[in-house]
Parts: structure tokens; sequence; C-alpha cells
């Protein structure tokens, strides 16, 4: 049985999702790619990472806006509706999909797969972008929407596509990419907190992140952790729900909602909680020993893992000792005083062995806390040491 990743009302990504840098044979980007070269890289998809863990299902409402420009008029079903997609991606350009804010460099090329849930090996119908050159279309981050048939053996459509541009203009923060997808059942990258949002006068619950290992590198960014220790009163609760109501880059899903609900028992979680602004995109508020983080991530093999942290601290609080675990392996280290809780400083920590394939936990848990907080943490990286 397959089983599938539902991006359902949170995440929308309409015409072009993926990750994929095209080389020449001398190694320059290119940011004026050809129809050949767009449908080399649709054919040999294989043979890049795959973003996403398992099919998954397109966002319905996506579905709606997101239509093949050459054959689909407004009162045509969409070719979206009820389908499942893949996401491929080439290493050199999967870091931007792992951060909210990362731009793109010229030259990456997005690319969807869509098919049908009971037939993952048709394609019906892939849709990409490709970063051309800066001012080509600065509406849109300079990216040019494009169309594949199925067969990957005709570009049938490309440029400034009008469907696609106005889905995408509206993700200006994200460099007009949706960025959810990057996770498996991952409604990321949205400031609201993420184990409940206001939908419909009422809580609907998140699905957990689950972070991709099938690369050689694992990004863990702070957008993507669960938190875990001591609740927020009602006071701050508030405050982080209008926090995330005033950064909401879709409006409209919480324009009906113009003052904090009376119920905001599913908002009095952790103290330690994703900061979604672009000055900080960390975990912070990690005032309590007690409060963790942890994320999901899904091993497609064994492996040995390099770990790094990103991490601030500011001035008089550095020094706390802080573990990280993954299975019964656990690393540790001291956190560095850099000047600033937002003055990020990557810190090698040590290696993790991955034994077997499956899905596992990676926690981080503080065992001392001499300053205000332990720290703010950006990211993890686990980059594989033994790649095959």
């Amino acid at each position: 049985m397959m089983s599938f990743s539902p991006i359902k009302g949170f995440g929308q990504w309409c015409c072009g999702v993926a990750i994929a840098t095209v080389l020449l044979s001398s190694n320059t980007l290119l940011a004026q790619a050809t129809d050949q070269e767009l449908l080399a890289f649709a054919q040999g998809r294989a043979s890049q990472p795959r973003i996403t863990q398992v099919p998954t299902w397109i966002d319905q409402y996506v579905a709606m806006l997101c239509k093949a420009p050459t054959i689909a008029p407004r009162d045509v079903a969409s070719p979206h509706w009820q389908k499942a997609i893949h996401i491929y991606s080439d290493t050199k350009s999967v870091a931007p999909m792992w951060d909210p804010y990362m731009k793109f460099e010229a030259g990456s090329i997005l690319l969807k797969a869509k098919f049908a849930p009971d037939q993952p090996d048709q394609i019906e119908l892939f849709t990409g972008m490709l970063k051309r050159e800066p001012g080509f279309a600065p509406e849109v981050g300079d990216w040019e929407f494009f169309t594949i048939n199925g067969e990957a053996t005709q570009v049938t459509s490309r440029g400034k596509l009008v469907s696609c541009i106005a889905c995408h203009r509206d993700y200006a923060h994200s460099d007009f990419v949706t960025k959810s997808y990057a996770a498996c059942a991952s409604s990321a990258f949205r400031p609201e907190y993420r184990d409940a949002v206001w939908v419909d006068g009422q809580w609907v619950n998140r699905p957990v992140p689950v972070c991709n290992g099938s690369g050689n590198t694992v990004y863990l960014p702070a957008s993507l952790a669960s938190t875990r220790g001591q609740k927020m009163t009602r006071s701050e609760a508030t405050a982080a729900w209008l926090q995330s109501q005033a950064l909401s880059p879709n409006k409209a899903e919480t324009e009906h909602a113009e003052t904090a609900p009376e119920d905001l028992s599913p908002l009095g979680g952790p103290k330690l909680r994703y900061e979604p602004q672009l000055e900080k995109n960390t975990l912070g508020y990690w005032t309590e020993i007690d409060d963790s983080a942890s994320w999901q991530i899904a091993f497609d093999k064994p492996g040995r893992y390099r770990v790094s942290v990103l991490q601030g601290c500011g001035q008089g609080s550095g020094g706390a000792v802080v573990s990280v675990s993954l299975a019964e392996q656990k690393l540790e280290f001291t956190v560095v005083d850099t000047g600033g809780f937002q003055k990020f400083q990557w810190r090698e920590i040590g290696e993790m062995e991955v034994a077997k394939a499956g899905q596992m936990e990676l926690v981080v848990k503080p065992k001392t806390k001499p300053g205000v907080a332990v720290m703010d943490l950006q990211q993890i990286r686990l980059q594989r040491v033994d790649r095959p």
C-alpha cells in the first residue's frame, strides 16, 4: 500500500516546484536553458536527489489555481485535481528549499512531476520554474515558468505565464517559491504557530513535518522543529498569536480573525518556539531548561553523518551544555557567546551513525543554562561522510 504525504490548506505551490541546477559541460550555471536542456533534466530526474520522501498530495486549493496554461480555461477542471507529485533536486541547489528566506541562484530549476495517486510511474505533466537573469521578470523574482508533457518529450509552454505569476507573486518573502513541499507532510515555513492553526472558527492540528534524509546533506531548520516543555502564559500565547497573524504571508487564511480567539489552549505550548521574522528565523525564547526541540527524519539508507549546529547566543549567556540525540546516540556541545542571540555561528559537534533506514527523531535538549537563555538555534545540518 502506498503512503502519501498530505499538504492541505496551508502550503501553496502553484506552477513549479523542486530544485535543480542545469549545468553546461563547462560547469557554468545556465540561466537561459533551451527546451532541450529542460527536457534533459526532466528525463534524467531519477539521477537527482528526490525532495519528497513519499508521493505528496497537491493541495486542492492549489489544484484549482494551477492549470497548464495551454489547455485549461477557467471552465475546465484543473489537471492537478486530486493528483500527487514528486519533486526532484540536485544537491547544489537544495539549501534554499530549507530556509524560508534564502534566494535561489540564476540557473536554478524547479521541477514537479504530477501523477494519479495509484499510478506513480505514469507522469501526466511536469511543471517547473527556471531562475532567469536579473531583470527578466522582477515581479516574480525573475522566474520563468514552463510545462512539459508527461513523456518529457515536449515543452508545451514557457515564459511569463499569467496563471503561474498570479499565484507565485504572493510569495515574495520566500523568493516567490512556496517551500513547504520540501518536507513531507509539512506545513512548514508559515509563521503561525505550527502545532495548531485557527481555520474557519476552529483549531486545526497540523501534521508533524518529516525531514528528508535521502540526500548527502540533511537540513533541519528551526521552522520544521517541534517543541515541548514549559507552557506559555495566556498573555504570552496571545502575543504569539497576534504576531503570527501580522506576519502571515497568506492573509486570506487569517483575515476573518481580527482578534485572538477565546480558546488559546493550543497556543499555550512551549515558550521555546519558532520566531519567523526575517532577521531571526530561529528557535527562540529558550529560557526554560526543560524545553526541548526535535525533528523527525526519514532516512532511506544507513550512513555516517557529521553534525553541525548554527547557534547564536547573547553576551553573558554562553556556556550552556546541550545534548543532541538520535536513536540511542548522543552528542554534547557547549554554547558559545557569539555577541548576540541573532548572530549565528556554525559549530561542528561530532558524528553520528544511522544504522538502518527508517524514521528517527533527533532531539536537542539543554543540560545547563547559566544565562538568561540557552541559545537561539537556526539550523542543524547532517552531512554524510561515507558517500556511496
